[in-house]
């Protein structure tokens, strides 16, 4: 037969045979793979690191921000988290936060970092404000940088501990905290300014674009607890499902109608966002399918078939799957 350059019929049939146990033997490593990686992730924590300062002492104080941290963690709570809530730090004390939660941080968590406040924008870098942040004059620059916190700075620290995931959320570009004098300003006048882009595995939101005013409040009298923002992110976050980035682009649509309602309408908030993940990441994930279940067998052989230009494969298939 090999010299006829024909096939028997045991020929085929032993080819097939051992094309079907390749494919199944495929199929058992692929399902090993996805079984690993679901217990790795299962195995590595969701940390969050929540902090909200509304008590300035020099400067204009907030309303809003601790009731913007402490929903903002019940929820993440409620997601699986393990939140560190903090309320009104001054620089002491929001170092001490940060170097405490950094120490608990372990290789391949998911690290979510949420901060309401004051922040500001400097010479092309964000920081956030602690309670304590001295009142200065425009030229003073250098010193409000060595007692705020950078935004690359955090970043930095969570990526140092290895951590899969991290997440900064930033409530925290409600205004320019320091008069302005004359033509010149303390930082940008409004607004946190674009920042450099951050490391792989990095997700950054910020409640409003580079040089907008993020709204504490829609009003004097505005009843609502959160910010404009928080409001509008918290039932996002609850939402199953929904990967991160449908989140982020959700919010800017949700939050830019809301905001335009204050001020007479011609308010512009347009929530802002940096991805740098190397995969999708849901703070609600849908329902897991079970392993071994008819489904999964069907998709996982279709995957492994799908752009071969053999039609014995297809055929496999369908004799496996005839209702596939």
């Amino acid at each position: 037969d090999m010299q006829s350059g024909t096939s028997s019929p045991i020929a085929l049939h032993l080819t097939k045979n051992l094309r079907w146990h390749g494919k199944l033997a495929l199929m058992l490593v692929m399902s090993a793979l996805l079984l690993s990686l679901v217990v790795s992730r299962a195995q590595a924590k969701r940390m969050a690191l929540i902090i909200g300062n509304d008590q300035y002492k020099n400067v204009t104080p907030l309303k809003k921000a601790v009731n913007d941290a402490v929903a903002i963690s019940s929820t993440l709570t409620d997601l699986g988290f393990e939140p560190h809530l903090h309320q009104n730090l001054d620089r002491r004390a929001m170092n001490a936060a940060l170097a405490n939660f950094t120490g608990k941080i372990e290789k391949d968590d998911e690290v979510l970092f949420f901060f309401s406040g004051h922040g500001i924008a400097v010479r092309g870098e964000n920081y956030l404000l602690p309670t304590d942040v001295p009142a200065v004059t425009p030229g003073q620059e250098g010193f409000i940088t060595r007692e705020a916190f950078s935004e690359n700075e955090i970043i930095r620290s969570l990526q140092d501990q290895g951590v899969r995931v991290s997440i900064l959320i930033l409530d925290a570009c409600r205004n320019n905290p320091f008069p302005r004098k004359g033509t010149r300003s303390i930082g940008r006048s409004v607004g946190l300014g674009r920042t450099t882009a951050p490391p792989q595995g990095t997700f950054v939101m910020y409640s409003a674009g580079v040089g907008q005013q993020a709204l504490d409040r829609l009003s004097d009298d505005d009843p609502h607890p959160n910010s404009v923002y928080t409001r509008k992110l918290i039932p996002l976050l609850k939402e199953e499902g929904l990967q991160i980035v449908r989140v982020a682009k959700r919010l800017r649509s949700e939050v830019e109608a809301l905001a335009r309602t204050a001020k007479g309408g011609a308010h512009k908030q347009y929530p802002s966002y940096y991805d740098e993940l190397r995969g999708d990441f849901f703070f609600k994930p849908g329902k897991r399918k079970e392993f071994g279940s008819k489904k999964d067998a069907d998709d996982l052989l279709w995957a492994t078939i799908e752009r071969s230009k053999n039609l014995s494969d297809f055929e496999f298939y369908l004799t496996e799957h005839p209702k596939g």
